[in-house]
Formats: C-alpha cells, sequence, structure tokens
C-alpha cells in the first residue's frame, strides 16, 4: 500500500446493480442507491446558467446522474478528476451534453478556465464548486490533494475576474463619504521630495524591527497601513501618515484602534473607505480617488489590491528619495504566522487554517501567502517599474521576492539628511486642518449638495427612458430601431452617470450576460435579454436615486454640525446610522460651550453616543458565521497537514509541528502533532523517528489516518508484525485494507489466516482477478490442488487477460491429469 498512489481500482457491483470503486466509495452505495445520495446531496446541480465544477466523479456515477437529467440551461459541468480514475473509466457524455460538459484532469484545468465561456461564468458570479462523495471523503488519499488544487485554482480564477463585482458596496461608501473628502491627496505630491519614507504593513517582520524603527524614527516619513496603527502607537512610535482602503465592515474592525491615534497624524483614506473610521476621525485627512463616483478630478489614485499597495503609492506621491518597506511582507514568516503580533491574528499565531500559495523570499527559501496577496505581489511589480527613479528596499529577510525590490537589513542602511518634518507636517496641518466647520466647509457642503441633486435629475431622467424601453422590449426584434434610438440618445447626454449605473449595478446587468450560445437565441430570449437590460438600468437608478437621498441627509447632518446650536437628536439618529457615534467628540470639541448649556435630555443623547462608541470600539475580529476570531480551525488543519504531506513539503510540515505543539491542549490538537511529527520525520528520512512518533499516540486518540501511517512506516522499518496489527485495525474501516493484510499473513506464513482474510474480501470484490490468483498460490502451496484450480478458472473468468492464472491453471490441470 502506497501513499501517494490509491489501491488497484477494482469495480464492484452493489445490490442496486451500479458499477463503483470500493476504493474510491467504499460502502456508501450499499446501503442505498447512489440518486438516493445524489437527490438530497446535490440539488443546485440542476440549476440553469451556472458553472458546475466538480471534483471526482464517484466511480462516473455523479457524472451519469448529471446526464440523466435535462440540460439546465445556459449552464455548463466541468469535473475534474484524478488521472489514474479517468484510466479506468470511460464515460460516454450523452448528445445532449456533449457541449456543456467537460471531463478533464487537474492539469487541464487552469487553462480551460481562461476560455470565455468559463469566464463569463466568474464575472457573473454564477459559479459553485462541489465535491463528489468520494472527494469529499477522500478515502483515495489523493483526492485531498485533488480537491485543494482544484479549490486554489478556482479562487485564482474568481480573484482574477471579480475585482469589480462589488461595485455597489464601493459606490455606497464613497456616496457617503463625499461630505468628508475634501482634501485631494494630490495635494501631497512632491511635499517630501528625497526623503526616506518607510511604509510599514501589517507583515510578521514588522515584530523584529520596530525597535529599529523607533530609534530612527525622526529621521524617516512614516506610512502605516491601517491594522499595523495600534502596535505602532504602544510601541511609542509617531506615525506620520495612516492609510485606509477597504470599504468591508472587516476593516473598521481590524482598524478601529487608529481613531485613537494622535491628532498630529495624518489619515489618508480612500474615497470609499469604511464610514465609520473616516468619519470619526478627528485630525486632518486626505482622500484618494474621486470625492463623486461620476466626477473625474485630478487626483492620486487607488491602487490594490492591498491597502500596502496603495501606501506604496503615497510614498511614491509624497516623492520618496527611497522607499522602504517594513511588514509589506506579501506572505507569512517562516513560523506560518500570517500577521505581526499586534494583531488579532499574529496573536493567535501560525495560520494552519488556510491552504496557500508558495512563494520565493528574499533568502532563497519559500513561504505560504494568499491569492489576494499573490496578486498584491504582482501589482506591487507594476507600481516599482514605473518608478525608475525610485529605489525601493524591503527590510525583511523573510518576506516575499519581489522584482525590482531589494533587501538590505535595516542596521545597515545609511538613512537620508531629513529637515525637520515635524514642523513640515504641522504647517500642512495648519494649511489643511480637519475640515469640520468654517466658511470653506460650509461652500463644500453646498456645492456637494448640489452635485447630487443633479446626478439624482439625469438618474431620473434615465429612469423614465428606462420605463419607456421596458415597454418597447415586449418586442425588441420589432421595436429594435426605436430601442437603438433610445439608447443611443442615453449614450450621449448621460455618458458620466451611464458608467455609474453599471459599475453599481453589476449585479443587476450580469443577468443580461447570457452564458448561452447566441446561434440558440429565439425572439422571445431576445426580447427577454432586452427586458433585463433595462430592468438592471431602472433598478440601478431607483437604487442610486436612495442612495443620493442617504447622501443628502448626510451633507445635511454635516451641515447642523455647523449650526451654533446643532440639533443633537437629528445628528445622533443620522451619525448611528452609519456608525459615527463618535462625532460627538468632533462636536464638543468645535462648540466647547455646548456641554455647560445642555438639557436633560441632550445630556442623555451624548452619554448614550458616547456608551455606543465605546461599545464600538470593543467590537471583536468575526468570523463569516459572525463570531469572534478566537482560534483556528483544527478540522481544516487537519486537511492542510494531509495536503503537505501529499506533496511532500517539509517546510509546511514543520511549521505544522510546531503550531501544533504550541496551541491549547486538546485530544485534535495532540492527535495532529503526533500526526504531523510522524509525516515529517518520514519526508527527512528518519524513519524511526517517524515510527516511534505515530506509535507514541495514544490508541483513544487514533484515526484511520493515523493507523494507516503506523502500517506505512512499520514496513518501512521492516516491523512485519507491528504492521500487521496495524492492518488488523484498519480493515473495520475498508475492505481495501484486506489485500495487503492477506499478503502480510502470506509474507509470516500464517497461510490459514490469508486464505480466510483473501476469502472474506473477494466475497465483496469478486472482481478482483489478481485477489483469485493470490488465493489460489496459497491454496496450491498447502496443496488443496482442487481449490486452487476453482480459484485460478475464477480469476481467468473474471479477467480473461490474467496470463499468470491462466497458465497456472493449465499446468495445474495438466499435473492433475496426469495424477489421476
Amino acid at each position: 500500500m502506497s501513499q501517494d498512489q490509491p489501491t488497484a481500482l477494482q469495480f464492484a457491483i452493489s445490490s442496486f446493480n451500479e458499477t463503483y470503486f470500493p476504493t474510491i466509495n467504499r460502502e456508501q452505495f450499499t446501503q442505498k442507491k447512489s440518486t438516493e445520495y445524489y437527490d438530497t446531496e446535490y440539488k443546485k446541480l440542476t440549476d440553469t446558467d451556472q458553472l458546475h465544477i466538480i471534483v471526482g466523479m464517484d466511480s462516473g456515477l455523479l457524472a451519469n446522474y448529471v446526464m440523466s437529467h435535462p440540460l439546465p440551461a445556459g449552464s455548463h459541468y466541468l469535473f475534474v478528476e484524478l488521472d489514474e480514475v479517468l484510466d479506468a473509466l470511460n464515460i460516454d457524455i450523452e448528445p445532449a451534453y456533449a457541449s456543456a460538459m467537460d471531463i478533464i484532469s487537474f492539469n487541464q484545468l487552469a487553462q480551460i478556465l481562461t476560455q470565455p465561456q468559463y469566464e463569463l461564468f466568474f464575472l457573473k458570479n454564477r459559479y459553485q464548486l462541489y465535491l463528489s462523495l468520494g472527494a469529499k471523503h477522500a478515502y483515495t488519499q489523493n483526492y485531498r490533494l485533488l480537491k485543494q488544487q482544484v479549490q486554489l485554482e478556482v479562487e485564482q480564477a474568481a480573484f482574477n475576474l471579480q475585482a469589480n463585482i462589488n461595485g455597489d458596496s464601493f459606490i455606497q461608501q464613497q456616496l457617503f463619504n463625499a461630505c468628508d473628502n475634501i482634501y485631494p491627496a494630490e495635494l501631497l505630491r512632491h511635499l517630501t521630495l528625497g526623503a526616506d519614507c518607510l511604509v510599514i504593513g501589517g507583515g510578521p517582520s514588522l515584530d523584529k524591527h520596530i525597535d529599529w524603527v523607533k530609534q530612527h524614527q525622526d529621521e524617516l516619513i512614516i506610512i502605516s497601513v491601517s491594522r499595523a496603527a495600534e502596535q505602532l502607537h504602544h510601541a511609542g512610535i509617531h506615525i506620520d501618515f495612516v492609510v485606509t482602503v477597504d470599504p468591508q465592515q472587516v476593516s473598521f474592525a481590524t482598524s478601529k484602534a487608529i481613531l485613537n491615534l494622535p491628532l498630529e497624524t495624518i489619515l489618508i483614506n480612500a474615497d470609499h473607505a469604511h464610514p465609520a473610521l473616516l468619519g470619526q476621525w478627528q485630525g486632518s485627512h486626505f482622500y484618494t480617488g474621486q470625492q463623486l463616483p461620476w466626477r473625474t478630478e485630478n487626483n492620486m489614485g487607488i491602487t490594490g489590491p492591498t491597502v500596502s499597495n496603495s501606501a506604496v503609492q503615497l510614498a511614491a506621491t509624497l516623492g520618496a528619495g527611497r522607499i522602504l518597506l517594513l511588514g509589506v511582507d506579501m506572505c507569512w514568516s517562516p513560523t506560518g504566522v500570517s500577521h505581526a503580533s499586534g494583531s488579532l491574528e499574529g496573536r493567535l499565531g501560525p495560520f494552519i487554517s488556510k491552504i496557500g500559495i508558495w512563494v520565493p523570499t528574499n533568502n532563497a527559501q519559500q513561504a505560504e501567502t494568499t491569492v489576494q496577496l499573490s496578486a498584491a505581489i504582482t501589482s506591487l511589480e507594476q507600481q516599482i517599474k514605473a518608478l525608475p527613479d525610485t529605489d525601493v528596499i524591503s527590510l525583511s529577510l523573510h518576506g516575499a521576492k519581489i522584482k525590482g525590490v531589494a533587501f538590505i537589513e535595516p542596521t545597515a542602511l545609511k538613512l537620508a539628511s531629513l529637515p525637520d518634518k515635524y514642523e513640515l507636517l504641522g504647517k500642512l496641518r495648519q494649511r489643511y486642518p480637519a475640515a469640520i466647520s468654517g466658511k470653506h466647509h460650509g461652500r463644500h457642503l453646498h456645492q456637494l449638495a448640489q452635485h447630487c441633486r443633479d446626478c439624482q435629475k439625469a438618474l431620473q431622467t434615465i429612469f423614465t427612458q428606462a420605463q419607456i424601453a421596458l415597454d418597447l422590449s415586449d418586442d425588441a426584434v420589432g421595436h429594435a430601431d426605436a430601442l437603438a434610438r433610445l439608447q443611443q440618445q442615453l449614450d450621449q447626454q448621460f455618458p458620466a452617470q451611464l458608467k455609474l449605473i453599471k459599475f453599481y449595478g453589476y449585479h443587476q446587468f450580469s443577468k443580461f450576460l447570457s452564458t448561452r450560445e447566441s446561434d440558440t437565441w429565439q425572439q422571445n430570449q431576445v426580447c427577454n435579454m432586452s427586458r433585463q437590460y433595462y430592468q438592471a438600468m431602472s433598478e440601478s437608478c431607483h437604487s442610486l436615486i436612495n442612495l443620493l437621498d442617504e447622501t443628502l441627509r448626510q451633507i445635511t447632518s454635516r451641515q447642523e454640525e455647523n449650526r451654533p446650536y446643532p440639533n443633537l437628536s437629528l445628528l445622533a439618529k443620522q451619525w448611528q446610522r452609519h456608525q459615527q457615534s463618535g462625532r460627538i467628540d468632533i462636536l464638543l470639541q468645535r462648540h466647547p460651550t455646548l456641554a455647560t448649556s445642555l438639557t436633560f435630555g441632550e445630556a442623555q443623547i451624548i452619554s448614550r453616543l458616547l456608551q455606543a462608541y465605546r461599545q464600538t470600539m470593543q467590537v471583536p475580529v468575526m468570523t463569516r458565521n459572525n463570531r469572534p476570531l478566537k482560534q483556528w480551525d483544527l478540522l481544516a488543519a487537519e486537511e492542510k497537514l494531509e495536503y503537505l504531506h501529499l506533496i511532500g513539503h517539509t517546510q509546511g510540515l514543520a511549521q505544522m509541528v510546531a503550531a501544533f505543539a504550541a496551541l491549547p491542549p486538546s485530544d485534535k490538537a495532540k492527535q495532529l502533532g503526533f500526526r504531523a511529527k510522524s509525516y515529517l520525520y518520514q519526508l527527512e528520512g528518519k524513519d524511526f523517528e517517524s515510527h516511534q512518533a505515530i506509535h507514541s499516540m495514544p490508541q483513544h486518540l487514533q484515526q484511520e489516518a493515523d493507523i494507516r501511517q503506523q502500517v506505512l512506516i512499520s514496513l518501512k522499518t521492516a516491523q512485519v508484525d507491528t504492521a500487521t496489527t496495524a492492518l488488523e485495525a484498519l480493515l473495520p474501516y475498508s475492505d481495501e485494507y484486506a489485500p495487503q493484510l492477506a499478503k502480510l499473513y502470506t509474507l509470516q506464513q500464517r497461510l490459514d489466516d490469508a486464505i480466510n482474510c483473501w476469502q472474506q474480501y473477494l466475497q465483496k470484490v469478486p472482481c478482483d482477478s489478481q485477489g483469485w490468483t493470490k488465493l489460489a498460490d496459497i491454496l496450491l502451496q498447502q496443496g488443496h490442488y482442487q481449490q486452487a484450480k476453482e480459484m485460478y478458472q475464477q480469476a481467468v473468468e473474471v479477467n480473461p487477460d490474467n496470463l499468470l492464472a491462466a497458465r497456472q491453471l493449465t499446468q495445474l490441470e495438466q499435473a492433475l491429469a496426469r495424477s489421476s
């Protein structure tokens, strides 16, 4: 039995007359018919206009199940199977599915996902990844490898194609931020010309050099990403610029500590940054991107996909002579930690729940990273290529190797002389103060409101025209000319607004895009597509008009803050609507006498606002299940452990060994720790240590994978008796272990046990010609000639190409004939 190859594939026939591989599906189809499982497990496989990506075919049964149903309109099926299974199976694709189903190996997957018909499914977010029952349970170990490889490839394809799929959330946050986005970051161009700018990310290398940063902070312009700011602040390091980009709620959860930074720090926020961060920031701030999504302006753009990319762009805009990178590792540490210790992820230790991509590092080693960070590396390389006159230097020995970035130890750096940066930045803050009051702010809000109302008016016109087009779409073919004229008029009059509508309403407009072949479109489908297009336009217009109403309420709220006696009740309602209760501190600073003239009701409002703000600042980072992130998932860690073993990754396994040892004690952590040690020693060629590690595991913790490892390593160390005992313990899990056990019995001359083992196995797997041959050999050795003859006959009957059995049968028949 080999770890990286499944037991030879032998067919079995269930009592339901279904042919399957017991090695892959074991007893799954002996209790009930496969379709009974599938009707429950795979209901979504009949969804229309969907790319169904399925790992494994359950011995072909799942593919046949799919083809037993009418082809769902617009859907495509992509089965990714193990090479050895593809070699053993012959699946005839039904004519109806000929152009809608592909059965491929993993080696073909990357290329096929780039084909246009597949890309459209990703762009529309109409794809789903499934595991066959065999792949889900992974009795055949190579399925563990295959499903992880497929998942990574699909994740990469989706990431590459879905950059604009959530345009609605970006636009929403951009509009909510518009009243606070006053000073464009372009005003900072060449501010610190020739200075050494230190860009600090949240990567693990920050821990190693944070003392160096503290020692040299006066000689550097320090730019920090928002999630690293808390650690720097606690270390006594003054942050000159802090950068935040992401609009998602998790960005506030991981970065809210920036609201505790001193007023001397300057915030650089993307136009769509989370409003709870921007709206509660009390100091000076500059925005990147555009103040309003339909108006263009000359401003520093937003560079992605990570906030570190934007921070590097800021350093370039400032006119850095050199850009130094610390904590911009773009990968995990040598111990597998994903973030610096100042973050929650860093405090949780090595990231053992995620299978990542391995990339080269500055010390010529390998480190794990995510799909997003891999894309960030590519983006950073392009950024640096556009800065030929600026040296970019990484201070992280274990950071990812990036083209155009040199590595230098911080202690070997000679920093450029820097004039008093605090004076320079102080003058900047005086010139561009926190824009919360004054005539300039009032003009800004008035103009902003007018722009929003103008846009609403244009959107209302587009909405009206879309309604007309919807009526015409009932006969889109007959009204083709009228629809073309209407669309041309919209394109000419409202190009900026239409661009906004389509970006914001991407999900609605993606319904108009069809995954069906154009030559199959009927007139009713053309009409339907026209209706979908103008329905999407109508819905997006309506949603944007409502969104602008909320933006106008936000503007009114900011105008109210400028009044000598603001309406606290009105302000509180609006602030809490957008998680901005902390603005009460801004208001009290603007109106120092307000606190002395409060009514009882107003005092209660302020008290509730302050309490709400304190509560939001204490909310922990949540998982996808909306639960506090407290530890990594050990079930996912087990998947990663098996994956690393299958690909022979010693560095990754060493990280897992250390991680399991550091985890809080639990049976699962102990079990995986023993297994990880055995795997690592095995790959290092230390078979005795591997044997000792796996056999040290208490029996009550042992699972099938652990006992299987005992067999493998016992055989490698020639401990046949130990391997036999372990195989006996494996037999209740699956009959696939019986041939190996029978062979060991034979090796130990336990021939009666071997015969009994073969007989029980062959009753369940009668199509194993080699098994019948082995049983016959033992019977022949014991002198049971007639029984041996019958077994050879059975072997030849099952497989006429079994030449060994045929030759033995002929010789035995001749010998019996002579003896009679």
